[in-house]
């Protein structure tokens, strides 16, 4: 038993410094004051990621459950998901111009983290809401994976284009990202 354990522990160790990476989650509860004074608190979840990996790190939200599948099939099928008649596979393949770009979150949002960088998630939900929505819906991948799928010199495009979110945190409600998840499980036949 005490061999199995071992080896379970060293799985795991290999596991994270082969991606490379950190997600920490934290609770808060923030006291927000409205107009009329009337006091509610509104409870958020804090997501840290962190890479610790050489190599650039992806960061993009899933329709799907990252638990389900393998990541290579994941992010295939997330880079040529259609968003209207865009899709993030465009990037790398079409020679085109985009003008006056703006993230839109959660379909088109995509952070590269470079060695050492730290990215930070804010989530305000109610309680009901699972603390495993963001981690089951978040691609984290690095940028050979995207090369593995034909997408070469994805992060170079996504400089070029200023398509990569510029920002150290994102703020985003919990009910945005159910719609996201919901909008596509009723697209599926």
């Amino acid at each position: 038993m005490r061999r199995y354990c071992f080896l379970l522990i060293l799985l795991q160790l290999h596991i994270f410094t082969v991606w490379g990476q950190t997600i920490t989650k934290s609770k808060a509860k923030y006291l927000i004051m409205e107009r009329n004074e009337t006091v509610t608190y509104e409870f958020s979840y804090r997501y840290s990621i962190k890479n610790d990996d050489s190599l650039c790190v992806i960061i993009l939200f899933t329709e799907d459950d990252n638990n389900i599948e393998p990541l290579q099939n994941l992010l295939k099928r997330k880079m040529l998901r259609k968003y209207g008649d865009f899709s993030l596979a465009m990037l790398a393949w079409e020679n085109m111009y985009i003008e006056n770009n703006y993230t839109i979150v959660p379909e088109l949002f995509v952070k590269v983290l470079e060695y050492g960088e730290s990215f930070d998630i804010y989530v305000s939900s109610p309680d009901s809401i699972s603390s495993q929505l963001i981690t089951n819906h978040l691609l984290i991948c690095k940028e050979e994976e995207l090369n593995k799928i034909g997408l070469f010199d994805f992060i170079y495009y996504l400089g070029e284009y200023k398509f990569d979110y510029p920002f150290p945190y994102l703020v985003i409600n919990a009910k945005v990202i159910e719609s996201f998840i919901s909008k596509s499980t009723e697209c599926r036949p």
